[in-house]
């Protein structure tokens, strides 16, 4: 019989150890060409401000999220919570536009190229 405290799977993951933090990593996006089609666009409650890429924010920063330029991955941003309207606090960023961003109780990791794909403004507006 194994002993609960060698079994892997009886112990405690160890971001669970600090706060319940749980982290999520979105790598790069397909190489498929983007039609007219897969242009998304910003929701209209948000179509007045100024938005910019996730990936030119700075470590620090508070962002809302207003939308994406490309419907290909909504899906997958949406089954995260990245969705229009989520506040992110930007927690690492590297000089390609990798970043690590707080979203309530996670840490979420996104590869440049998804970084670029949404679209953001300052959570003060």
């Amino acid at each position: 019989m194994m002993d609960d405290k060698n079994n892997p799977d009886s112990q405690q993951n160890p971001s669970q150890k600090s706060g319940n933090w749980k982290f999520t990593f979105l790598g790069g996006m397909s190489q498929t060409g983007l039609s007219d089609d897969n242009q998304a666009k910003l929701p209209q409650t948000f179509a007045h401000q100024e938005s910019f890429p996730l990936a030119l924010s700075q470590v620090g920063d508070r962002v809302k999220i207003l939308g994406f330029k490309t419907q290909e991955m909504v899906n997958q941003f949406h089954a995260r919570g990245l969705t229009p309207g989520a506040e992110l606090q930007v927690i690492s960023r590297t000089p390609s536009g990798s970043v690590i961003v707080a979203l309530q109780n996670y840490y979420i990791g996104l590869g440049s190229a998804m970084a670029h794909q949404i679209l953001v403004t300052d959570s003060d507006h």
